[in-house]
């Protein structure tokens, strides 16, 4: 990982003409984002490199540069990308920063409870992360990916420009709070084409459809896929009466799942 990430700065400063230095400096990341569980830490880490250099150097500091810088970044974790993350990051998408309390004993402590929440950014909607505390790599969905790819390519083409269309209704869509079922609907079909390209779970399709049941307007996979968590979108105003049914029912707990949410809400 520290190789791939001083790979990746080399490379956003190469693409924002700063390579090769003049003087030596130092990079320091403090990240809270546990990887590996499609919290898009990646795309963090991106887009925090990608503004301090703009910072460090003092370019041009304008939301195209920095975004074209961070999405190469990006694409060089996963060789590739849709930017939804790193757009969603640079528009205020996240709602909540997850900051885990790992326990010593514990081998997937980024799963685990205590956690604690830190709102950083405002959004007409509430979006839920929910963890099926399954972990997986990444580059392992995208060679899942890359072999549907070579095996039915016309319809891999299809999905790739359904893709870049969804993206954009999505980044479109979610911070304007009359298009709630606008969203929703490209959530949904956003995890139905994960879904035909093999990189969701039975526990990951689970979720979503339990999150539909209690008013979700849509929900989807994050991240890669083959585990880690999903995102749902609720109406803000009636959190709590949803967040009663939640916990009356005890939904989670039944699946196994953890619901990550703001102690404020």
């Amino acid at each position: 990982m520290m190789a791939k990430s001083r790979a990746v700065f080399i490379d956003a400063l190469r693409s924002s003409g700063c390579w090769p230095l003049d003087e030596a400096i130092w990079l320091i990341v403090i990240s809270h984002i546990p990887p590996g569980c499609g919290l898009g830490s990646s795309a963090a880490f991106s887009m925090a490199i990608s503004r301090e250099i703009h910072r460090y150097f003092n370019l041009k500091d304008d939301s195209n540069t920095v975004l074209s810088c961070a999405h190469r970044a990006e694409a060089l974790f996963h060789r590739g990308g849709s930017g939804v993350d790193i757009a969603g990051i640079e528009r205020g998408f996240t709602q909540y920063l997850l900051t885990p309390i790992p326990k010593e004993t514990s081998a997937v402590g980024a799963f685990q409870w205590p956690f604690e929440f830190e709102r950083i950014g405002e959004s007409p909607f509430l979006w839920l992360v929910a963890c099926t505390q399954q972990q997986r790599r990444t580059s392992d969905a995208v060679g899942l990916v890359a072999k549907f790819r070579a095996e039915h390519p016309d319809r891999f083409a299809d999905l790739q420009a359904r893709n870049e269309c969804l993206s954009h209704q999505i980044m479109m869509n979610m911070l304007d709070e009359h298009r709630a079922a606008d969203l929703g609907r490209c959530l949904d079909e956003s995890h139905d084409m994960l879904c035909e390209l093999g990189v969701s779970t039975p526990q990951l399709n689970e979720l979503c459809a339990l999150l539909k049941t209690y008013g979700a307007y849509g929900a989807k996979l994050t991240g890669a896929g083959l585990g880690g968590c999903v995102v749902a979108v609720f109406d803000i105003k009636t959190w709590q009466e949803v967040r009663g049914k939640l916990l009356l029912d005890n939904a989670f707990q039944k699946l196994g799942h953890i619901v990550l949410m703001s102690k404020e809400i």
